[in-house]
């Protein structure tokens, strides 16, 4: 967690010289213990103190303290810091303003068990443990380029404020919840968090302390949780969230984000929302069990919108998609869209060396033209890696992905991708099959295509496509025996019924019966296919595959856009 420290000293600035001007009330305390003005007195030192030490650019406000000597606590409410505009505006002029300003508003904290002797005899203050609870922190970032603002200035700056206070400040514990925190970038762009809870262990400002670079938050363990996040995405469409975040720092760094969610905001079924777009778009539904995040990088995750880690691990996602083919086309072009391309495209940067993939389920459903029928095709147990994750910020990297995965929950399957750092939207897809039973695909091919594969084993199946923003150009190799068909005919009264003549034509005279290795039948069919602008990076996938498959089983190029495919 070294690279987060800087962050760390600045967010605690302002509590670090709350928590030291809290200590220094203990003297206060000792020297006015016969004033009956006591409280007042201590309020305005505080107050005082903290002008002095800010040059007058945070105010403090208290609303009442009470202390008792017997059990060494005090207790403060009301409390309020703030940012005086006017001195804030002059060091804008002059080119002097920090990296980021800070204010908060805390209805309650609470210091106990404080060794006043300490203190009055050593400078020294030693807190059993601070509560601090109900309020607003308030972070705003004031510069671009952080570099000037280098983390031994920072640490001379904490060190030059304690030690006009006192030697040293150790807190045994220091609790936060409740607390709700609002982040403005450079750019002015906000993001806020609701009821966040921190515990720190251990936590010193000192000399020792702010040159010791195993610790978070001056601290030498922390746990951070916040309850149910969740913020709208696209146009409110979409929501994102989460039960629970936590991060848990001490030996080593673990995040943890515990049933994250992408949902329709109006808690729509996909096919209700699907049909509101007026036009054929897809739309998405995604749960995961929990994500796992090794050594994430605090400091750049909030000061610069950037995700660094050292690897991520997705428990049992769950990503389902949906395709209403009987509303009109889209006439919005998807080139530039490819996952990679969107992923480069995204405002902030990311860097992940490695994402792990288990225990997932894929889904894709499609109604058709008629809008009669669904179709679907499942992939479960999906395990896999993916790596490095970025988006070129940090450098060009091709992202690959492997997978293995049960297609349609029963047959076992591999798949591989290459996404290169190129402005064309280069990629590579492949893909091998292991052998399965045709009739586990009538779950889709019934629905969308009227037709009921009878019987069949698929022995073999492999395929490798690559392409750009504008084609592609697969392989396909495929072995089968005893494949028959039935071409059916839709009655939403009767149901599906069967067309025997088309049956028979295809069977007798379309289609090859068997395409076993070896035999006088061509086993590896090369298709070249223009994209449709408007479909997306898996159709070009699949449109290219499919006209494989055909010219495999002896159909040939034949479909509404059969003039798109070339086989070679």
């Amino acid at each position: 967690m070294k690279n987060t420290k800087p962050l760390m000293i600045k967010i605690f600035v302002v509590i670090g010289i709350i928590i030291v001007v809290l200590g220094a009330s203990y003297f206060f305390l000792d020297k006015y213990l016969e004033s009956p003005d006591l409280t007042n007195s201590i309020k305005q030192q505080l107050i005082e103190l903290v002008d002095k030490k800010s040059k007058g650019l945070y105010h403090l406000n208290i609303g009442s303290i009470s202390l008792d000597g017997t059990t060494s606590s005090a207790l403060i409410t009301n409390i309020t810091l703030s940012v005086d505009s006017i001195v804030l505006a002059m060091l804008i002029r002059q080119k002097q303003q920090p990296a980021s300003i800070y204010g908060f508003t805390l209805e309650r904290l609470a210091l106990n068990k404080a060794d006043v002797l300490a203190f009055i005899s050593k400078k020294t203050a030693k807190i059993r443990k601070i509560d601090v609870s109900s309020g607003t922190l308030t972070i705003s970032s004031l510069v671009k380029d952080r570099s000037t603002y280098s983390r031994l200035s920072q640490q001379n700056s904490i060190r030059e404020s304690v030690n006009a206070t006192v030697d040293g400040l150790q807190v045994d514990t220091l609790h936060a919840d409740n607390i709700d925190i609002l982040y403005t970038n450079f750019k002015k762009q906000s993001r806020s968090i609701k009821n966040v809870y921190l515990d720190l262990y251990q936590l010193a400002i000192d000399s020792a302390a702010l040159t010791d670079s195993s610790r978070i938050f001056l601290s030498k363990k922390m746990r951070l949780s916040i309850d149910s996040i969740r913020f709208p995405l696209a146009n409110n469409l979409y929501q994102f969230g989460a039960k629970k975040f936590v991060v848990l720092v001490g030996d080593s760094s673990i995040t943890s984000i515990q049933d994250l969610y992408l949902l329709s905001t109006q808690n729509l079924s996909l096919e209700k929302l699907a049909a509101g777009m007026g036009v054929q778009k897809d739309v998405f539904s995604v749960k995961v069990k929990e994500v796992m995040v090794d050594n994430l990088n605090l400091q750049a995750m909030l000061e610069d919108s950037s995700i660094q880690a050292n690897l991520v691990l997705i428990n049992e996602p769950e990503i389902t998609v949906f395709h209403d083919n009987s509303l009109k086309p889209s006439t919005e072009s998807k080139i530039g869209k490819y996952p990679h391309q969107v992923l480069r495209q995204i405002p902030f940067s990311i860097d992940i060396p490695i994402v792990l993939v288990q225990g997932g389920k894929i889904s894709y459903a499609e109604k058709n033209v008629k809008g009669d029928g669904i179709g679907k095709i499942h992939f479960g147990q999906v395990t896999g890696k993916i790596g490095p994750v970025n988006n070129g910020r940090t450098g060009s990297k091709t992202i690959k992905a492997n997978f293995t995965a049960l297609f349609m929950n029963s047959s076992g399957m591999s798949a591989h991708f290459e996404f290169p750092a190129a402005n064309d939207g280069k990629f590579l897809a492949s893909a091998q099959f292991s052998p399965f039973p045709v009739t586990i695909i009538n779950e889709a091919a019934l629905p969308l295509g009227n037709t009921r594969l009878k019987e069949g084993i698929i022995k073999k199946l492999n395929f490798t496509v690559r392409g750009n923003n504008y084609s592609a150009t697969g392989t396909t190799l495929l072995n089968y025996e005893h494949l028959n068909i039935e071409v059916l005919k839709g009655n939403t009264d009767e149901g599906f019924k069967k067309n025997k003549l088309l049956s028979m034509v295809a069977n007798k005279f379309l289609l090859h019966e068997n395409n076993r290795a070896g035999d006088q039948n061509k086993d590896a069919f090369t298709v070249t296919y223009k994209r449709v602008h408007t479909k997306s990076f898996f159709n070009l996938i699949w449109k290219t595959v499919f006209y494989s498959i055909k010219a495999n089983t002896g159909i040939g190029a034949r479909g509404n856009d059969r003039d798109r495919a070339r086989i070679h």
